[in-house]
């Protein structure tokens, strides 16, 4: 960092996830987000488990939100949102929010003008459609989401032939991750096994979302962005297989390798 920085130009991000029954998503996108740099992370889930985000990770300012009585997150919050998203850089939203949220997701969606990073729950034609006015938006689906996205089988040629139609970011993960903008492809080559097991999509939402709301402190396009902060998780993921192997590993070890990928 230069030797002058201010937190207020190193990401201010806004998360909204999780439920009730599914916090541990956006508990893992705020860890990633801050391990990865962001200088100022906010992060919205739901009010039953603020205080207990809080001590996990005080760097964060969290808010808690009001839930419907299955858990998910209530489309009443949506007020409050709208006046967090306003100096921020970055909004990352989905994660752990349930299949049911696809209209509070929409909503929040459709008022984010800077970028925007949709992951999970937010995977959904309804919320890209919502979206249209975000400078950026960077989808991050695995196989299974990106067939509910576009209606077509999981391939380099379909992702980058969907990134070209909905002028998006398609970050499609899988053993080889790649990264397109509809115009280049760029294959990850990092990673592996060590990945495939839950909340690995979780922490690399997190990466994304934090490395792009510094992109201009670091000099980097919004693609540019994307593909280090993919590139940082894959690294990690290898360091984390190398010092600890690919099974007696906890999804968030991956962190601690974040440190030594980019000390080199």
């Amino acid at each position: 960092r230069r030797a002058r920085s201010d937190k207020r130009h190193q990401g201010r991000l806004l998360i909204v996830g999780g439920s009730d029954g599914m916090p541990g998503a956006v508990l893992m996108n705020t860890a990633a987000a801050l391990r990865a740099g962001a200088a100022l992370v906010t992060t919205c889930l739901p009010e039953s488990v603020r205080a207990k985000a809080a001590v996990a990770y005080p760097e964060a300012m969290w808010r808690g939100l009001r839930t419907e009585g299955d858990g998910r997150l209530a489309a009443g919050n949506l007020k409050e949102i709208r006046t967090l998203l306003t100096d921020k850089d970055v909004l990352l939203i989905g994660s752990g929010m349930g299949e049911k949220s696809t209209k509070l997701i929409g909503a929040v969606a459709s008022l984010c003008a800077a970028a925007l990073v949709l992951d999970a729950d937010a995977l959904r034609p309804a919320v890209v459609a919502a979206s249209k006015q975000a400078k950026v938006r960077v989808l991050l689906p695995h196989g299974g989401e990106f067939k509910r996205l576009s209606g077509r089988a999981a391939s380099v040629t379909a992702a980058r032939a969907y990134a070209r139609k909905t002028k998006t970011i398609v970050v499609l993960k899988g053993p080889l991750t790649c990264v397109t903008d509809g115009l280049r492809v760029i294959h990850i080559p990092f990673g592996g096994p060590v990945l495939a097991r839950g909340g690995s999509g979780d922490l690399l939402a997190g990466i994304v979302a934090s490395v792009l709301s510094r992109r201009h402190e670091l000099g980097l396009t919004p693609f540019d962005a994307v593909v280090l902060a993919a590139t940082w998780h894959g690294r990690a993921a290898d360091w984390l297989s190398e010092t600890h192997g690919e099974e007696a590993v906890r999804t968030t070890d991956l962190l601690a390798g974040l440190s030594p990928v980019l000390r080199g």
